[in-house]
């Protein structure tokens, strides 16, 4: 029954009187959700295309005017083919005849000379002087008769009342003439939608309450038809293709096959993954590379072999396949002037299966979207679940049973830019999703912080007054990558090597050290699972505030010199601490070493913000403390500003200890938000599903 246009009648069908039958909205709704199109297919021709709007927008659905076909909209269409622009006698409503005439018909309502055809319609405001002037152009003219259906009653709250063929019938008896009928049953009035919307038969479906006008139409245009019962016919017939008792049925149908072509596709991707690691595992590293180029080939993605590093990506990107305003060339040409290395594309409820070209790597995705919350779901196979904008007002998600053991991802900072849109509170539910990371760090979780820009605008297009485009990449999800792949962005990921960054560019290295004092080797990064006898942290970070720079893709060279200057920062003298020391810190605490403890602990750059750079230790705020000179530098290729941080931290001895480190400016919005260090872990988790975690522990007012 999936197609991609629904032609669909209206009364008896989709609505009986002022009614909208149950099931309907749904309907509707579940068609746009596929990308299917409707086509509202009424014979009724007592209201114009603007009243039926106003009709459905009561009902809470907003329509276009291209999506209304009603056998009055035919008339006129067949009429202006057949005549150009000689006069027509109509009879009909003032709604009807007004219609007409902004269609350019030329029509009169009396009896009059160079009338060259009569069009009779249903006419709710039909009086008797109209019944005799029909009958009077009829008889005197003797001109052509068109009606603009052929049906005998429409139905009303009460049971049914005269349609257009009772009242042709009335005249008819004067006259004795019959008219032709231009709507429903007529192969012409489908074939009309069909060339409307662009489909070919195959693709569409009529959905209707009477077998001798919607099924006989769809019939004779050669195009499948599904028959409901909740109007005029109360019996099942053989003569539709489908038989249901109401629209609400096709919905779930609809609904229900959806589900199972997902659920169809996600197991025959992660069977194919799951073969493919099989393999993976018997065979040499050559097997590595035909796994990853069969897992590119079937995400429709590419793979550069690069060097190990961090990369810039974004987790959340919109086109027009949903609601998006950019369509998917237009989003890839977007991401590469963004300098974007990898982005998900995630459109509601709509999984690409092709991408235009991109030098960029490009993961599959889809945003499950429902009133009760919105995730995204990425990746080729297995799967991964990011949980989106959690306290966003008008998208927060409403599901306490919510499990986080079964969530891969949570989205801490999304959209910034929707903050200067008034009634959403985004400013506030970014914070408040990054104090629920933070609890759930804290609870012994590794559920991976992420950044998504969920970038719907054009670059020209702005939400309130903002100063800002809505771009992807901002904010920016860095991910620390062998090469760049899919299969290294989920296990990325899965070990939350991630930091999320708002126009900020990072430089972060560090070194760990034993009770004894002793260096423990290895390339320490964000999200890191640290040793169990790990007592030291020695780190420099290095900040570039790029909010209001000149904008540039790719690294520079002075960034490239940048980060390499802080992974060999020099190896300066710890001071003469044991563990001891550590065993006497019961509380985890922040040490700095003498020469770089300044006076001010928030450092301006020179543009519009205020940045104050903080590390937290199970919990306890530090700000960090800023390496002299304390004015900040200028970058020559970008004006952009930099702080550079060292200090060193002391873990205590707590069973499970948790590091991170970030960055906010003046008003507590995110610059930098790292996914912590961890040591140990915590057995039980205090919090088990959504709903434990209560509102005001993750409010920041």
């Amino acid at each position: 029954m999936k197609k991609k246009l629904y032609i669909m009648d209206i009364d008896g069908t989709l609505a009986v009187g002022t009614q909208l039958l149950p099931g309907a909205a749904d309907l509707i709704a579940e068609i746009r959700r596929q990308g299917g199109r409707c086509c509202f297919f009424t014979n009724n021709s007592s209201r114009g295309t603007a009243e039926y709007q106003e009709k459905f927008r009561a009902w809470g659905i907003e329509t276009e005017k291209e999506e209304f076909l009603t056998a009055g909209t035919y008339a006129i269409h067949e009429l202006k083919q057949k005549f150009g622009s000689q006069k027509i006698y109509v009879q009909g409503t003032r709604a009807f005849l007004a219609e007409c005439r902004r269609e350019g018909l030329a029509v009169t309502e009396s009896d009059e000379d160079g009338i060259a055809a009569v069009l009779s319609t249903y006419d709710l405001e039909l009086t008797y002087d109209k019944v005799r002037t029909t009958c009077e152009v009829l008889e005197k003219r003797r001109v052509p008769w068109y009606a603009t259906n052929a049906d005998a009653a429409c139905p009303c709250a009460f049971g049914m009342v005269p349609d257009c063929a009772a009242i042709c019938a009335m005249i008819s008896r004067a006259v004795g003439r019959r008219p032709e009928y231009l709507g429903k049953p007529d192969a012409g009035m489908a074939r009309y939608a069909l060339e409307r919307f662009g489909c070919k038969k195959e693709e569409a479906l009529v959905i209707g309450d009477r077998l001798y006008t919607d099924i006989a139409c769809g019939e004779n245009a050669g195009i499948d038809t599904c028959l409901v019962l909740t109007g005029e016919e109360k019996e099942a017939s053989d003569r539709a293709t489908y038989c249901v008792e109401s629209v609400a049925e096709i919905a779930r149908g609809l609904r229900n096959m959806q589900d199972a072509e997902e659920k169809s596709r996600c197991e025959e991707i992660e069977g194919m993954a799951g073969k493919l690691w099989e393999k993976n595992q018997k065979a040499s590293a050559v097997s590595e590379r035909c796994r990853e180029q069969k897992a590119s080939e079937t995400a429709c993605e590419k793979s550069e072999r690069q060097e190990a590093r961090w990369y810039k990506g974004d987790l959340h990107i919109h086109t027009t396949a949903s609601d998006g305003h950019s369509t998917p060339e237009e989003m890839s040409l977007r991401a590469e002037r963004q300098g974007l290395d990898y982005y998900a594309v995630t459109d509601h409820n709509y999984w690409h299966r092709s991408w235009p070209k991109s030098s960029a790597l490009v993961i599959p995705g889809m945003e499950i979207t429902t009133e009760s919350g919105h995730m995204n779901l990425f990746g080729y196979g297995p799967f991964l679940l990011s949980l989106n904008h959690p306290y966003l007002s008008k998208w927060r998600w409403k599901i306490p049973e919510l499990a986080f053991a079964s969530l891969d991802c949570l989205e801490i900072e999304n959209n910034p830019t929707l903050a200067y849109e008034e009634g959403l509170g985004a400013a506030q539910a970014n914070r408040m999703a990054a104090r629920l990371s933070d609890l759930l760090w804290a609870d012994g979780y590794r559920i991976c912080a992420v950044g998504g820009s969920d970038v719907h605008l054009k670059e020209e297009e702005r939400y309130g007054e903002s100063p800002y485009a809505s771009r992807p990449g901002e904010p920016a999800t860095w991910l620390y990558l062998n090469t760049r792949s899919a299969g290294e962005v989920q296990k990325a990921l899965k070990s939350c090597h991630a930091y999320v960054t708002r126009r900020c560019g990072i430089h972060f290295s560090c070194r760990l050290y034993d009770g004894e004092k002793k260096e423990i080797s290895g390339n320490w990064i964000f999200g890191d699972q640290l040793p169990e006898n790990v007592c030291f942290l020695r780190y420099r970070l290095q900040m570039t505030d790029e909010m209001g720079a000149e904008e540039t893709g790719a690294s520079s060279e002075s960034d490239k010199k940048l980060q390499e200057e802080t992974d060999n920062f020099g190896r300066k003298r710890i001071p003469d601490r044991t563990a001891g020391d550590v065993e006497m810190d019961a509380d985890v605490k922040h040490r700095i070493e003498r020469e770089y403890i300044p006076d001010k602990m928030e450092y301006r750059t020179g543009r519009k913000r205020r940045i104050t750079a903080y590390v937290l230790i199970n919990g306890t705020w530090q700000s960090l403390q800023k390496k002299a000179p304390q004015e900040p530098e200028r970058t020559e290729e970008t004006g952009a500003s930099r702080l550079c941080f060292e200090g060193e931290l002391v873990l205590g001895t707590a069973p499970y200890v948790w590091v991170r480190f970030g960055a906010e400016d003046e008003n507590g919005d995110l610059v930098f938000y790292a996914n912590p260090f961890t040591r140990g872990e915590k057995k039980e988790h205090e919090y088990l599903v959504f709903g434990d975690v209560q509102e005001r522990a993750v409010s920041t007012e």
